[in-house]
């Protein structure tokens, strides 16, 4: 409200402006009445709000007791937490556990010999290769797959040599190789090593008598089935790598498992197999059919088979189901695991041909299955005869080896006429001879069938990198009249192949045979190393500038379904999506016949789905360069003149899971090495590295192990062996993250218990939010005598009502509770110049004397279905939410039944306090309305009183002119 500028009349005298104010003042008193019960509601609100808001906490940590399992909360403690820590959830299971840390997770690391300079010279080197460990041609197999899965008991054996015995711990030993290592290793002269599915043992001369024998109470020996006597030097241990009916059928093929279908619609078959002329359709995946209780809606009647005992069930039975029909008997053809523990085998009794055949779309095959499982070829039907068993394609390989089929990318190895694979020698004395193997066989067959039958100087074995075979010819120097050929009808596939001429060298290196570790049937989860490939959107432009999106979620669990969803896509963009050449990736290329004009490419729009295949970019080129090559394979290229650091910045830069760096080891001739290192951890992280004929001097420093703890045992052969390529163990202990810090001699006792703790801070929490809403309360209902001020809810029913029944409900003994405690105040919980007190003795002795009961007042919560809302009477569907009283509870804690009291105050719909909030604004909006209404009249008031006192200024003004000009004629005269 303006006021007048000037107090006081020129022409009165008068001070009208404190006349005006004073007449104002009086016609605004009702507006200061009402501007102070503005006040005294919007203090009533906010003093609401804040007891909304305290409730609001109170409910929150009353429900904490429920919804965050606070009595389900789990402590796990370490005895040594210099050596491992660890942290417990909810669903860890109370004990202790005795665990003995053996070694903690290395990276693979290697050295290069030195050099001159770092940033002068060219290093001369064309290109490096990195790959994964899985591209090699050999396996360390874990001893825990030995003996159909059942593994070994770990423990001590003895050798006996000639009467003279040496006891061998493997009571650490956690693969194959080293069990190899700790015998080779042991002093006795004796060699270890495996052929085919068991091991075999080689005094140092064909004379020695050989005993293995068990020692220590255990069965080690007899586990690795080398438990026996050889009077020769030579001990040929039994099987106790094959196949049984629960292997995983993931395992087979080197691990590439089988392709098996996922169409929850048909059902279609994986493959046929054809009796006569009578096709039956072979499913190994899961089968869907339609819910008889629920029409139109599939559910699985039978899951996929995982292993190969379910899959030769499910074979049969389809065979027994279909072959009555067609006039054979039920059991005329069957299907078994062959004898030899490689493969499967066919009987066939129906007295006509069996063909088995990959699944066929058109004149295309769309599976794998039958090959997978080497019941056929992979594009070609296979034909077994009547009145015969024949065995199946080999899918086995035996002990730590990869098999021929999976070499040059899965197409394997050429044969001869007969059928055998052929190797033929001339070392450089000129001594020949022809090697003849079965091409089927496992690398391992191939190797010890030429040092067996080759000439005497030619040896073979894995060439340095593990991806190919070398074969040595150790003719003396002076014994050398002509070059090392070899030839025949599997050296070319077989990368060995020197033609008539030979070569005038000493080694044969067949280079990269190529093993493929990416099949139709391999997990997803398996590739990129190991760490799968994620879930997302990525996008494909094809090379008309079209394009389509893919959306990869968790479903897509194998290969096969990931190429299926691909290509699907692709193939609308003239583009086509397979496993490339080398089986080691996806390959995403044009099929167009009339090549497009624009280059294609493939990018993330969600997730790292096609960066982890390694498809993400654009091509090189259109037409034959059209295509993007998702290899695990990563070659850096190197120029003529790239130094040693232009070497590690290229490598660094490829992406190619190793970090390269420079090391300076202070040598005054050559100093600078460079230093590679993984960047995965374990044994998973190990990599293949190719200088591709550069001598690099490579010199490995680390091998790359996992993590390995000894659990439940101080003596490691009784514990179970657990490990990791992390230093972090998730799955050992259900419920249990354990980190492991350094290795000890000395066992660790975690112990992992109720987190008392935990349940005392939610106990507090809930008693000094109670305390706050009854403080509060208390606060603001008192009277101030010296300032004669009342507290906002002096009087007040609301507030003094819910004070009252928080009180009430924290004293009741809830609902149907069945434990020997029912009230708060006999588990600690008590009252205090009336605010509740916490005894965490009392606390403590109530948890140990009725656990249950204790839970069962804070957190017990059982209630009737629709209990919350009740029916209307007449008004289909129609329902109205109940009151706290009247919900239908069967069991309800103390605790709960505070939360549901505080509920009905703090709902945001239909709630108490929002009630009252409602009502609250609607009286302050009726005063802000009412004072700027009255504001208006005052402001129309001031006008008309300013108006009237400036005109009497006026007049006044007016009247003393007029005196003045009758005073000037009075003087005239």
């Amino acid at each position: 409200m303006s006021g007048i500028t000037s107090g006081i009349g020129l022409a009165s005298g008068i001070n009208t402006q404190q006349i005006i104010q004073s007449l104002l003042a009086l016609e605004a008193r009702p507006r200061t009445l009402a501007q102070q019960r503005l006040a005294q509601l919007q203090t009533q609100q906010a003093a609401y709000l804040d007891l909304n808001s305290r409730l609001g906490t109170l409910r929150s940590a009353a429900a904490k007791f429920r919804t965050s399992n606070v009595f389900q909360t789990k402590r796990a403690s370490s005895s040594v937490p210099e050596v491992l820590t660890a942290t417990a959830s909810t669903a860890a299971q109370q004990g202790s556990y005795t665990m003995l840390v053996d070694r903690l997770v290395t990276s693979q690391q290697f050295l290069s010999k030195g050099f001159a300079d770092q940033n002068t010279s060219a290093l001369g080197a064309s290109s490096f290769t990195f790959e994964s460990a899985v591209a090699r041609l050999d396996r360390d197999t874990d001893l825990a797959d030995l003996n159909g899965g059942e593994g070994i008991q770990r423990g001590k054996i003895v050798l006996t040599v000639n009467g003279t015995g040496t006891t061998v711990d493997l009571s650490k030993a956690a693969t194959v190789n080293e069990v190899l290592e700790a015998i080779n290793g042991s002093g006795t002269g004796v060699t270890a090593s495996v052929e085919g599915g068991a091991f075999v043992l080689r005094a140092a001369n064909t004379t020695d008598t050989l005993v293995v024998s068990n020692t220590g109470g255990t069965t080690t020996a007899a586990d690795l089935g080398i438990a026996g006597t050889a009077a020769s030097g030579v001990l040929s241990g039994g099987t106790v790598y094959s196949l049984t009916g629960d292997t995983a059928l993931a395992s087979l093929n080197d691990g590439n498992g089988v392709d098996i279908g996922d169409d929850r619609t048909n059902n279609p078959e994986d493959f046929t197999i054809t009796v006569g002329t009578v096709e039956i359709n072979v499913y190994l995946g899961d089968v869907w059919e339609d819910d008889p209780e629920n029409p139109g809606t599939l559910i699985i009647t039978q899951p996929a088979v995982s292993t190969l005992g379910q899959a030769v069930a499910r074979i049969n039975e389809k065979l027994a189901e279909d072959l009555p029909a067609a006039g054979y008997g039920a059991s005329d053809v069957q299907v078994a695991i062959a004898s030899d523990g490689t493969r499967l085998e066919l009987t066939n009794n129906s007295g006509a041909s069996v063909v088995v055949e990959n699944r066929k779309v058109g004149s295309n095959y769309r599976s794998g299955t039958a090959s997978d499982l080497g019941l056929a070829e992979r594009n070609a039907p296979t034909t077994y005869g009547t009145g015969s068993t024949t065995a199946g394609k080999r899918i086995f390989a035996g002990l730590n080896s990869t098999l021929t089929r999976n070499l040059n990318g899965g197409t394997g190895i050429g044969v001869n006429g007969l059928g055998q694979g052929e190797l033929s020698f001339t070392d450089r004395a000129g001594t020949s001879a022809t090697v003849t193997f079965d091409p089927d066989a496992s690398v391992a067959d191939i190797v010890a069938a030429i040092n067996d039958l080759a000439p005497p100087n030619i040896q073979a074995s894995l060439n340095a990198e593990g991806t190919g075979i070398l074969i040595k010819d150790t003719t003396a120097t002076g014994a050398i009249t002509g070059n090392l050929i070899v030839e025949g009808a599997s050296a070319e596939s077989l990368g060995l192949d020197t033609g008539p001429t030979g070569v005038d060298a000493s080694v044969k290196d067949s280079d990269n045979l190529q093993h493929a570790y990416i099949r139709r049937g391999t997990l997803v989860s398996e590739l990129n190393n190991g760490n799968g490939i994620g879930t997302g959107i990525f996008r494909l432009t094809g090379p008309n500038g079209a394009t389509r999106d893919i959306n990869i979620g968790d479903d897509t669990k194998t290969v096969a379904q990931l190429l299926q969803e691909l290509d699907s896509a692709a193939s609308e963009l003239g583009l086509r999506a397979r496993i490339n050449d080398r089986g080691d990736g996806i390959i995403v290329e044009e099929t167009n016949a009339t090549p497009g004009i624009q280059k294609i490419k493939i990018e993330d729009i969600s997730g790292t789905v096609a960066k982890a295949l390694r498809i993400a970019g654009e091509a090189e080129g259109t037409g034959a360069e059209n295509f993007l090559d998702g290899s695990y394979e990563t070659t850096v290229e190197f120029g003529v003149n790239d130094t040693l650091q232009d070497v590690v910045t290229k490598i660094n830069n490829a992406g190619a899971g190793v970090a390269a760096s420079i090391l300076n080891s202070g040598s005054s001739s050559k100093p600078f090495r460079i230093s590679l290192a993984s960047r995965e951890s374990g044994t998973a992280g190990r990599l293949v590295i190719d200088t591709n004929g550069f001598d690099l001097g490579l010199e490995t420093l680390d091998a790359g192990t996992d993590a390995r703890v000894f659990l439940g045992s101080t003596d490691p052969a009784k514990a179970i062996l657990l490990q990791s390529s992390t230093n972090t163990l998730d799955r050992a202990i259900s419920g249990v993250s354990i980190d492991l810090l350094t290795r000890s001699d000395d066992p660790v006792e975690l112990t992992v218990s109720q987190d008392t703790a935990a349940f005392e801070s939610a106990v507090t929490e809930f008693i000094s939010a109670f305390n706050g809403v009854i403080k509060r309360i208390d606060d603001q209902s008192t009277y101030n005598q010296d300032t004669n001020r009342r507290g906002i809810f002096l009087g007040d029913n609301t507030a003094q009502s819910i004070r009252q029944r928080l009180f009430s409900a924290i004293q009741d003994d809830g609902s149907n509770l069945t434990g020997s405690f029912k009230f708060l105040t006999q588990v600690g919980i008590g009252f205090k110049d009336g605010e509740l007190t916490f005894d965490k003795d009392r606390f403590r002795q109530a948890l140990e004397e009725d656990f249950d009961a204790v839970v069962e007042i804070f957190a017990a919560r059982e209630q009737e279905i629709g209990s919350t809302f009740q029916p209307i009477a007449g008004i289909p569907g129609a329902s109205v939410k109940v009151g706290q009283d009247e919900r239908g509870f069967t069991k309800l804690g103390v605790v709960g039944a505070l939360e549901e009291l505080i509920k009905d105050y703090v709902d945001t719909i239909d709630g108490t306090l929002a009630k009252r909030s409602e009502s609250l604004d609607a009286q302050i909006k009726l005063q802000q309305d009412r004072i700027t209404l009255l504001t208006a009249k005052l402001q129309s008031r001031q006008g008309i009183l300013e108006r009237q006192f400036a005109g009497m200024e006026q007049a006044i003004s007016a009247l003393q002119s007029q005196g003045t000009v009758l005073g000037q004629i009075q003087q005239i005269g």
